[in-house]
């Protein structure tokens, strides 16, 4: 009778490739959030620019 493992055989080398792919990956979104930080700032400054005599009609023109 032929036994069969409920766990998949794994490579090594295959789990240090996922390891190092899952830090690249966190590192990669870190450095997009880093980003998208600074334009959220940047948004908002702009934003708060925005007179509020103008903001009546809408920021199209639109009434």
């Amino acid at each position: 009778m032929t036994e069969f493992s409920a766990v998949p055989a794994y490579n090594p080398s295959q789990v240090a490739s996922l390891f190092e792919l899952a830090s690249d990956l966190d590192e990669q979104v870190s450095h997009m959030m880093t980003n998208l930080e600074e334009v959220q700032a940047t948004l908002s400054q702009l934003t708060a620019l925005y007179p509020d005599s103008l903001s009546c009609g809408g920021l199209d023109g639109d009434e």
